[in-house]
């Protein structure tokens, strides 16, 4: 069988493993009766053994290395969320044996008529890490799982965690499935995507690239009319209507930062990590540019080049004029036969003044 095969085979299962791990949970958090939830459990025992085996037949298929390494890692995290799914029907069958017995009509007689008709379950929003995406995500999930009495976080983990692929998973791989950790992992989810000038650039850089109309047909003005609505309405949910809420900066900041070397781009992020949208103005990125010049620049100047170990050249030295000294090939260049040095009629390495110095 091939990798692609045996990877999608492994996916495809563990998918229908989490979508089991809610199907228990639903009927735990739904009251139901103990051979409902008994059956539930059956279900996941049964498609845990189906993606136990597509598991191990990805792990033989696999060479060592990282990719393997990921793979053990992803099935650990996934059995953990079946050990706690067991663990919450545990404690609902403990309840159910120790609890008082309950008179499902005198119950149903005390409770208001509209509270007795449920609505049909809403499937839960999947997120995958797409910044655009989170508050489509996040409000259905807030409003039916996070907001909602009775659910323990232990059991809130479990759903958010089935709602996860992607970035978005692996923003919260590694951190140990307990109730304890379920408030930092909304809280870590949420200052990763949803950092609102972030959203708010991305949804302006859509605009600002939005496809342009390929003819005149009505086909492709509708196709603009959507692209360009969908964001509008977006940006106004945000409390940044581009009629109003908008200022002319923010909507050209984002092309701006595309001018800026990669790094510089890092140092901005940082520059305006702790300020408000109102401070973040024309005046303030002017100012940020010349500071990073002059960084540069100070760096640049400060990056002389180091003299050579060991060597160093007294100031005196450089400045002393050559000492005046004869050799014989410079004397003898001299024409006329006679001594240089001393004009005597005699060659110059026989002058007797010539041989004292």
């Amino acid at each position: 069988m091939k990798l692609e095969t045996t990877k999608r085979r492994q996916q495809i299962e563990q998918r229908r493993l989490r979508d089991t791990i809610i199907q228990v949970l639903n009927q735990l958090e739904t009251d139901s009766t103990e051979i409902a939830v008994t059956n539930a459990l059956s279900a996941l025992d049964a498609q845990y053994a189906e993606a136990r085996r597509a598991q191990v037949a990805l792990e033989d298929a696999l060479p060592d290395g990282e990719a393997l390494e990921a793979t053990l890692r992803e099935w650990d995290e996934l059995s953990n969320e079946v050990f706690e799914t067991r663990n919450q029907a545990g404690i609902f069958f403990k309840e159910k044996g120790n609890g008082p017995a309950v008179n499902l009509r005198q119950t149903a007689n005390l409770t208001p008529a509209a509270e007795q008709v449920k609505p049909p379950p809403v499937p839960l929003p999947k997120f995958d890490g797409d910044i655009l995406q989170f508050k489509s995500f996040w409000d259905p999930f807030e409003s039916s799982i996070h907001q909602r009495e009775g659910l323990s976080d232990i059991t809130k983990f479990l759903h958010l965690r089935s709602c996860l692929s992607g970035s978005a998973l692996k923003a919260i791989q590694g951190v140990t499935i307990c109730a304890e950790n379920y408030p930092e992992v909304v809280q870590t989810l949420k200052s990763r995507f949803y950092r609102l000038p972030d959203v708010v650039e991305s949804h302006v850089l859509s605009v600002m690239n939005v496809k342009a109309c390929s003819n005149e047909g009505a086909g492709e003005l509708t196709r603009l009319h959507d692209d360009l609505n969908r964001h509008f309405l977006e940006l106004k949910a945000l409390g940044k209507d581009v009629n109003c809420g908008l200022s002319g900066f923010h909507v050209i900041l984002p092309t701006l930062k595309r001018k800026l070397p990669s790094g510089t781009v890092t140092e901005w992020k940082t520059f305006i990590k702790d300020k408000k949208d109102d401070e973040i103005h024309s005046d303030v990125f002017l100012s940020f540019l010349l500071e990073q010049a002059r960084i540069k620049d100070t760096d640049i100047g400060t990056r002389t080049k180091a003299p050579t170990k060991g060597y160093h050249q007294e100031p005196h030295l450089s400045a002393r004029k050559p000492e005046l000294r004869f050799t014989t090939a410079a004397v003898q260049m001299e024409s006329g036969g006679g001594c240089p040095v001393c004009k005597g009629d005699h060659p110059a390495d026989r002058c007797p003044r010539f041989r004292s110095y």
